[in-house]
């Protein structure tokens, strides 16, 4: 899979694999769930609130979905900024199909 994500201060591009098929809770079949890992390469273009300049990072990413979306990341600094730190952890979440 390939993914694009934009956002306001920043951007994300992946790629990965995801496995699907988790156990339907409808009867239609219609699978519900899965797991991706996926590496990605994270640029932000504007300072962030700490005042950190932007800078580009590198890392991996667990993706679980049930119904409820968690993403769990690490990533690496590979152009550090004075003040950055060198890796860096995400979490994100969601919820929907």
């Amino acid at each position: 899979m390939a993914q694009i994500s934009p956002g306001l201060a920043g951007g994300k591009v992946s790629i990965g694999y995801g496995l699907g098929g988790l156990p339907d809770i409808i009867a239609a079949d219609v699978p519900l769930g899965g797991y991706e890992i996926k590496a990605s390469y994270l640029k932000t273009w504007w300072p962030r609130l700490n005042g950190i300049p932007s800078e580009s990072l590198v890392g991996l990413e667990l993706n679980g979905i049930y119904l409820i979306n968690v993403t769990l990341g690490v990533f690496h600094a590979i152009d550090r900024r004075q003040g950055s730190k060198n890796t860096q952890l995400s979490i994100g979440g969601g919820i929907g199909f």
